[in-house]
């Protein structure tokens, strides 16, 4: 507007139709009613109507689209170009081509080759009413619209080798693209590029994607069709790859995927979700390999499975739908997130996030691995959350109960489902914990952690090294149900009503727990079986029961707890340690030995919280290198039981009580290098019961009233001290006591107030004080033997010192760090596309008419013969089923020389008498050969009658 420019041909032709200008142009322009002449003046335009343009009423004269090049726009008719199971050749479309009903491109086959279809950038195929059915020979490339309009339209593409979509597919109803005839390894079936649409504009209309080999989608499917049924693609023998460039897939309608290798890289949307709990919205699989990555939103559930292994990378994957669900299934191996993290991949983004309402399965055949950079969400109460293989190699975080959400740049992690379960199944062993690369290229360990609100299970057999379940530090397994304001993540208010929240672990190998494993609300219990050796080199920690069973092991060990170990600044770093809420009870037992060289049981605030410490080695020793505390009672029984420097057993609160028992022997040993003596406590009760005694260390009965009872079937020796200094306290020392006495009856017969065993069962024995022996009490010492005693203490013995306890006390924290990143989808961005294209102008110059088909018609035909008949002979004799000689001719008169007819030419017959009486020579009508039955008709003047019959008539039309 308000400018002047000079026009060429190439923008502007002009050319004459019927007599008038025509305007032509590649670009949409007008006529305008005003023109602005200089600033503001509006001039109206005059004289087009001289020029043969007639101008609107209002407004300007917009141009129109050009005309169709093949119009067969009419109700009823069709255009066919090429004909189907003939020889043709290529099609090429740079125009329009319209067909009311249909449109049909056959493009055939010759000796040299495959003949190919091609739609040019300016092609269309449109049908008003009626289906666009193609179906290709070769290579066929699609750059312009298929438009195939009307109810139920269908675009229907059949090629035997290729096909590749550029351009525009809208159809009323279903799209389906079928390509490939022979399988040809890396050659690609179908291929839809990133400037290509699929419009289904009806109702429960299919986009189906059919391809022998590979197919590759790099532009949207469904995105413009939101009433889709079905979208269908398959890759039959090659692999189907969703491109990260442009493909996407999202519909309100079923999405299945399918193929030999199917690699999902671009975003996959489904609103769809169903009130089925056993049907999948997305449902994805291959015979192969199975690679994911990009974004996958469903409303719905999620099915990804592959006879080959699944590799899920880069990728988030969630469902939003309530009691929806997700599995992931491989009869290979699933391998998710950053696996092996190296140089080369530092920044990469591998990362892998799941998310369903009600559950996950991840299954593998063989092996499920996750890097630390993985993650997996169940948010519904109840919700469930499985991770099975042969092997599982576990690297993430799974959180059964929780939901993930990411917005403004942050994760957060919120707890939303109650009494949730997450279950480990290995059928050899279960690895737990990963590693990552620091930007420096070292690489350091990155804990793996399993959470739940209500139980965690883990099942696991054995690997060829003896492992059935390890967690390496720092990893954790914790279950709450509670997660109050004190946890984290947190739920505020806390929950109430739950369940208590239980941790389950059973293998058939050992057990190796470097990480922590937590059951944090009250009533929270833990179950450690193993039929090898349970080794505890972390926290252990149940808020009321926990139990730990060990089985057999080549090193003849059962329960192993690795030393605690501090740093400089006191900080503990590592180290084996069970522990208990206030009033729980720790129960450990193995069949092979004991060996407690952490902490059972904590001390917070100078006071023990586990209520109970029961400890029993069926077949093997107990030895104690750690600290043992408890409020109500510790129970130590073993083969032989020993406390070596720096352990104690301690049982603190008013009442409780420690006990000791050896099948062999008890050892509470004296002073170490830089180690303080072992000592043995319990308030009302200090009971070691064994065939052999040995105290150099401190044993001793701290309450009022309390009692050390010594009990030793073959020898008690005490170089140590013995104490019972309280108000009331009591010492009892008795060797040749039988072994096989309960612990009840040797703790309440013989002696006043109970702790002795009547003189008349001591069997032997010998008592013996020793060098720095010394024995302390408050009331009675009470000293006995079926055999000897021997006191041979030292005359000056080492005085009364204040032995200070350490306290060391262990907790859990949570700490976030980065571990991976994953790509997040920003949408779609649209970039123009300007192709340019040589096109030829077909001006109109005249009309003429010209034949432009055929038609025939063909039909069954069947004729029978049913007489003859003579329109010359009597009335009642034209139409006869046969002649009768005498009646209807006499043989004397024939001519028999004349038997001419159109099929023999010229013929003569034999002739034949008319005296009935010679059998021999006489002959009737109906015996008579076929020349003398013609010679018969010939002069008669009859002919033979037929009855005409048809059937399947059609009617067969031809335009050209």
């Amino acid at each position: 507007m308000g400018s002047s420019q000079t026009l060429t041909s190439d923008m502007l032709e002009i050319g004459q139709s019927d007599g008038q200008l025509r305007l032509t142009s590649y670009y949409n322009f007008k006529i305008l009613r005003q023109t602005q002449a200089g600033q503001t003046q509006m001039v109206q335009t005059t004289g087009a109507e001289r020029l043969g343009f007639v101008m609107p009423s209002s407004g300007d004269l917009a141009a129109v689209d050009a005309p169709y090049s093949v119009d067969a726009s009419m109700p009823g008719s069709v255009v066919n170009l090429g004909k189907p199971g003939t020889t043709g050749g290529k099609i090429t479309l740079e125009g329009s081509v319209l067909g009311h009903d249909a449109v049909n491109l056959y493009a055939g086959t010759n000796p040299t080759g495959d003949k190919d279809v091609t739609l040019g950038d300016l092609g269309i195929i449109e049908t008003r009413s009626g289906n666009i059915a193609l179906n290709p020979g070769g290579p066929s490339v699609f750059r312009g619209k298929l438009i195939a309009r009307g109810d139920n339209a269908d675009i229907i593409i059949n090629a035997s080798k290729s096909i590749e979509v550029r351009g525009s597919l809208i159809a009323n109803r279903d799209i389906v693209l079928r390509a490939g005839t022979n399988v040809v390894a890396g050659e690609t079936s179908v291929y839809t590029r990133s400037s290509s649409s699929f419009q289904s504009e009806g109702n429960d209309g299919r986009i189906v994607i059919a391809g022998l080999n590979n197919v590759r989608i790099d532009s949207p499917i469904g995105t413009v069709s939101p009433n889709l049924a079905l979208i269908d693609i398959i890759a039959e023998r090659g692999t189907l790859t969703v491109d990260a460039n442009a493909g996407r897939i999202q519909s309100a309608g079923q999405i299945s995927l399918r193929g030999l290798n199917v690699q999902i890289d671009g975003p996959i949307t489904s609103t769809r979700n169903t009130p089925s709990t056993t049907d999948y919205e997305i449902d994805v699989l291959t015979t192969g390999l199975l690679g994911v990555g990009g974004t996958i939103t469903a409303a719905g559930s999620v099915q990804m499975k592959a006879a080959g292994d699944l590799t899920l990378r880069n990728a988030t994957i969630t469902s939003s739908g309530t009691s929806q669900r997700m599995r992931f299934e491989s009869l290979g191996s699933i391998y998710m997130g950053n696996i092996t993290p190296t140089m080369a991949n530092i920044g990469t983004p591998m990362a892998v996030i799941l998310e369903a309402d009600k559950q996950i399965e991840l299954i593998a055949g063989q092996t499920l691995q996750s890097g630390v950079d993985s993650e997996v969400y169940t948010r519904a109460t109840e919700s469930r959350l499985l991770l099975q293989g042969k092997a599982i190699l576990w690297g993430g975080l799974a959180m059964a109960g929780a939901d993930y959400s990411y917005a403004n740049g942050a994760a957060t992690r919120t707890w939303t489902g109650k009494d949730s379960v997450l279950e480990v199944r290995a059928d050899t062993s279960a690895r737990l914990g990963g590693g990552k690369r620091l930007d420096n290229g070292s690489l350091v360990a990155a804990g793996a952690n399993l959470w739940s609100s209500g139980m965690v299970r883990i099942r696991a057999g054995s690997d060829s090294a003896g492992i059935g379940v390890s967690l390496a530090s720092p990893s954790s397994i914790i279950a709450d149900a509670r997660f109050d304001s004190t946890n984290s993540p947190a739920t505020t208010p806390a929950w109430t009503g739950t369940p208590d929240s239980l941790i389950d672990i059973f293998a058939e190998g050992q057990v190796q727990l470097s990480g922590a494993v937590e059951a944090r609300d009250a009533g929270a219990d833990i179950s450690i079986v193993s039929g090898s050796l349970v080794l505890i080199d972390s926290l252990v920690s149940a808020a009321d029961q926990l139990s730990v069973r060990g089985g057999t092991h080549s090193s003849g060990q059962g329960i192993v707890q690795t030393p605690v170990v501090r740093n400089n600044s006191g900080a503990v770093v590592s180290g084996g340690v069970l522990d208990t809420q206030t009033g729980g009870k720790i129960t450990l037992r193995s069949v092979d030995s004991m060996l407690l060289r952490g902490l059972v049981g904590q001390v917070v605030s100078s006071a023990a919280r586990t209520g109970i410490v029961d400890a029993e080695a069926s077949a093997g020793d107990i030895t104690v290198t750690g600290l043992i505390d408890a409020r109500a009672g510790v129970s130590l029984i073993g083969r032989q039981v020993n406390l070596l420097p720096g352990s104690h057993a301690f049982a603190n609160n008013s009442g409780s009580d420690t006990y000791l028992r050896g099948r062999e022997s008890i050892l509470v040993a004296g002073e170490g290098p830089q180690q303080l003596e072992a000592m043995v406590k319990g308030d009302l009760l200090a009971h070691l019961a064994a065939p052999t005694i040995t105290i150099t260390g401190i044993v001793e009965a701290t309450g009022a009233n309390g009692r050390v009872l010594l009990n030793a079937g073959e020898q008690l020796r005490v170089n140590g001290r013995v104490k019972a200094m309280a108000t009331g306290g009591k010492i009892v020392m008795q060797s040749g006591v039988d072994q096989t006495l309960s612990r009840a009856t040797l703790e309440s017969q013989g002696l006043p107030g109970g702790g002795g065993a009547p003189t008349s069962v001591l069997d032997g024995g010998f008592l013996q004080i020793l060098e720095q022996g010394l024995i302390l009490s408050d009331t009675d010492v009470v000293m006995r033997s079926g055999g000897d005693v021997m006191l041979q203490a030292d005359a000056a013995v080492k005085g009364e010192k204040t032995i200070l306890v350490p306290q060391i006390a262990v907790r859990n924290e949570t700490v976030n760090v980065v571990v991976g990143s994953v790509q997040v989808d920003a949408g779609t961005i649209l970039v123009p596309r300007i192709t340019y294209v040589t096109t030829t102008s077909i001006e109109q110059i005249g009309e003429a008419r010209v034949k432009v088909g055929s038609q025939f018609a063909t039909m069954d035909v069947t004729l029978e013969q049913v007489g003859y008949y003579n329109p010359n002979a009597k009335e009642d004799r034209r139409f006869v089923e046969y002649l009768v000689e005498g009646i209807d001719y006499k043989n004397a008169d024939v001519v028999w020389t004349n038997a001419n007819n159109v099929e023999r030419g010229t013929a003569t017959a034999a002739s034949v008498t008319s005296d009935y009486k010679n059998v021999s020579a006489y002959k009737s009508f109906e015996n008579l050969d076929d020349n003398q039955r013609q010679a018969v008709l010939n002069f008669t003047g009859y002919m033979p009658l037929y009855q005409f019959k048809w059937g399947n008539a059609v009617l067969n039309k031809t335009y050209n």
